[in-house]
């Protein structure tokens, strides 16, 4: 009888502690990200300057990369105790913000478009191409990384230069978060000193 009664508090103890402790093994698939442009070969050229309207062009890449921001997401909030930790962590909104503040404060005219033609069209003196790429680590020992790619092409859409930047960041015992944030922020800082 003394068997039966200690199987209930273990798979109750266990039923509320997996969600929180192992809420990253339930994380959906990193993205197969392609290989474009945006990624061959390394940094070259610098920033340039322009006061003319900037075009911002979002990569397949980068949707595909807050898609799975936001089915992670969604997950995380089916589970029966909820680790806001973890769903605040999670936000694409604010790497994406954040990437966008830097941006501004170097073109103040930045504006979004759907292509580098369409920018091409609309007379823009520049666009920038944004390729942002998200793995997260699943479980403790394991890597999440940011890697966020600038392309700047001209007002005929040639490429000009091109910077990066990558912040990496493990997780820790207990994996309450998969530390995107600090990873972003760290891959945030190395294309903010680039521009």
């Amino acid at each position: 009888m003394k068997r039966h009664a200690l199987r209930l508090p273990v798979a109750l103890a266990v039923a509320i502690t997996a969600p929180i402790l192992f809420g990253a093994w339930f994380a959906a698939e990193t993205p197969e990200y392609k290989d474009t442009a945006t990624q061959q070969g390394g940094d070259f050229g610098r920033a340039p300057a322009t006061r003319g309207p900037v075009g911002l062009v979002i990569t397949k890449n980068t949707n595909m990369s807050v898609e799975n921001l936001e089915e992670n997401v969604r997950r995380g909030e089916t589970v029966i105790i909820k680790n806001g930790a973890m769903l605040e962590d999670l936000d694409p909104v604010y790497m994406h913000a954040r990437l966008l503040a830097v941006l501004k404060s170097r073109y103040p005219n930045v504006r979004l478009v759907p292509t580098v033609a369409a920018s091409v069209r609309s007379g823009n003196a520049l666009t920038v191409e944004t390729d942002v790429r998200t793995v997260l680590g699943k479980v403790t020992g394991q890597t999440t990384t940011v890697a966020i790619t600038l392309v700047f092409k001209d007002a005929k859409g040639r490429t000009t230069g091109k910077i990066s930047g990558q912040g990496q960041e493990t997780l820790g015992y207990p994996a309450m978060t998969y530390k995107l944030q600090e990873a972003a922020d760290g891959a945030l800082a190395q294309v903010a000193a680039k521009l």
